[in-house]
């Protein structure tokens, strides 16, 4: 059982907030996008995490899913990954190679 605010739990929500950030930026670049293509395109490992990282995004305003289930970026999920100031979601780098990496995150 995961207990909330032990390392478990912090590596998770940290991996949570990972996949929201990639997920904002990827609708940020390429537009909307339906709600299965973002499955497919983020739930490679197929353990569906993509699922609660978009209804928390949803929660928190940042996406908005249409009845045709097209999601995509509100102004406020903009402003939460173009922000210079502090964001709920953690800052990530894209490396040269495509990969991501999380700032300040000891791994």
């Amino acid at each position: 059982m995961t207990q909330f605010g032990g390392p478990k739990f912090v590596k998770e929500r940290e991996k949570q907030k990972v996949l929201q950030r990639q997920v904002l930026n990827h609708l940020k670049r390429n537009g909307p996008k339906s709600y299965d293509n973002l499955y497919i395109t983020f739930d490679l490992d197929r353990k569906a995490n993509i699922g609660p990282a978009l209804q928390e995004l949803k929660e928190l305003h940042h996406i908005d899913i249409s009845k045709d289930r097209t999601v995509r970026i509100t102004e406020a999920g903009l402003q939460a990954i173009d922000s210079s100031g502090p964001s709920k979601l953690i800052p990530l780098t894209e490396t040269k190679g495509g990969q991501h990496e999380v700032q300040g995150a000891d791994r």
